[in-house]
């Protein structure tokens, strides 16, 4: 949901066909998670594996913002 909202609210749009993860196949926000992705905003938490049932935590939060904000 996280990338969702942020996606919708930047206006973000990626092009291509592109697959980041192997666990988000049936997730209604894969085009936003791999659009997110490819701005290099959030990343998974291992190679292939985004897990997108898990609550974000704060840290990981922190981290998205910074990376938005460019620091």
């Amino acid at each position: 949901e996280v990338a969702n909202l942020i996606v919708k609210s930047l206006d973000l749009n990626a092009t291509g066909n592109f697959n980041y993860y192997d666990d988000i196949e049936n997730n209604i926000y894969k085009n936003e998670i791999n659009t997110i992705t490819a701005y290099g905003y959030m990343e998974g938490i291992e190679d292939k594996i985004f897990n997108p049932d898990s609550y974000m935590t704060r840290a990981e939060f922190c981290q998205l913002f910074n990376n938005i904000i460019g620091r």
